[in-house]
């Protein structure tokens, strides 16, 4: 994460070359910090220079505050914080027991039969697609449901200097909704750097609750920026949307777009608007002025989106969603190290190939 001011750099250098603009620091017209400023509460643990401000709240272990100092503008509406679920789409409601619905099962006494049949008959006896119960009915019944989200619970919040840097360690688990059971340890390793940066590191843990799902929704981060902050730069797959298993003919370059842009209109809402593989993406106001993400360890997905998920995911037509405009409303990001497809090859069945697949079985770490 970065404070990025264009006056002090540009993103046209760097169309061809992929690779973010260099930025150690904001044209405020003040000399370079020495140190970084610490304040400490119950709740609070505030970090401040003469350029910039980042709060985080102890109990939640989440960074809810940057800010330049010189506006004392909270480019975050709503924390950074982990995110497991995602606005289900059609693809991912069909299964088995959607099937269902279109028979009188008192009538069919052996389903197991007729399940072979379809798959004979249809050749899906070749790993592409199984007629089990679909992703929806997975994530509602393990409490990965977007209707429904999983909380996060702090277990460990630590801050210590190191150097001229600042470090922050939380340690949450991800509960159930539902069941208040564990799903997911995360440890989250912070560095706030003088020039503005944050190094964030994250280590995601399934517990073995999940370990026999098919695939996790997605493993990231999400957060609501400012309204100002609706101009978008990014390298990566456009310029239209794209996802790991829908992106061939997405090709891989610097793209400006805004919110309202990106968002697809589908006839009923859902996930939508995703950008695959990228590189770095900037959230700017009018000025040019605003944040800065960019990965360490390789390409990441990102969205944004004037609605949030929870609105997509309840919506049942496009009028359920209210009109809103660039500029007006808060920007829904997700940031994304890893994302499962949409499949498509049939919507009436859990049909995303293996290879796309989010597994619950293993460890990730990403930066």
């Amino acid at each position: 994460l970065e404070i990025f001011d264009k006056k002090n750099t540009t993103l046209d250098d760097v169309k061809l070359i992929g690779i973010p603009p260099a930025i150690h620091q904001a044209n405020t017209g003040q000399p370079r910090p020495c140190s970084i400023s610490t304040e400490e509460n119950a709740s609070q643990l505030v970090l401040s220079t003469p350029q910039h401000q980042i709060v985080f709240e102890k109990d939640k272990g989440l960074l809810t505050e940057f800010s330049w100092n010189n506006n004392g503008t909270n480019m975050f509406m709503q924390a950074m914080t982990h995110n497991f679920t995602r606005a289900e789409t059609d693809n991912d409601r069909g299964g088995v027991d959607v099937v269902k619905g279109f028979f009188d099962w008192p009538i069919i006494i052996d389903f197991a039969f007729w399940k072979g049949q379809i798959v004979n008959s249809l050749g899906l006896d070749k790993g592409i697609v199984d007629l089990n119960r679909s992703f929806s009915f997975q994530w509602n019944a393990i409490g990965l449901s977007a209707s429904n989200p999983p909380r996060m619970k702090c277990m460990h919040f630590e801050a210590c200097n190191h150097g001229e840097n600042v470090i922050v360690e939380s340690k949450s688990i991800v509960l159930s909704a539902r069941s208040k059971q564990t799903l997911i340890a995360v440890t989250t390793h912070y560095e706030v750097l003088l020039d503005a940066r944050v190094d964030v590191r994250f280590l995601i843990e399934p517990s073995k609750l999940l370990h026999n799902i098919s695939s996790l929704p997605r493993i990231g981060n999400s957060f609501v920026l400012h309204p100002s902050l609706y101009h978008i730069s990014y390298f990566g797959r456009g310029e239209f949307e794209n996802y790991p298993d829908r992106k061939s003919s997405a090709q891989v370059g610097h793209y400006k777009t805004t919110p309202l842009e990106m968002h697809v209109n589908y006839i009923v809402p859902s996930e939508n608007g995703n950008r695959t593989d990228c590189r770095w993406v900037c959230f700017l106001d009018d000025n040019g002025s605003g944040l800065m993400i960019a990965s360490n360890d390789g390409a990441f997905c990102f969205s944004a989106s004037l609605w949030s998920q929870q609105e997509l995911h309840k919506g049942k037509q496009t009028s359920d969603l209210e009109s809103r405009f660039n500029g007006e409303s808060g920007v829904h990001v997700n940031i994304d190290h890893a994302l499962m497809g949409v499949g498509g090859d049939l919507s009436w069945n859990p049909c995303v190939y293996e290879e796309f697949r989010v597994k619950a079985n293993k460890q990730y770490q990403y930066r």
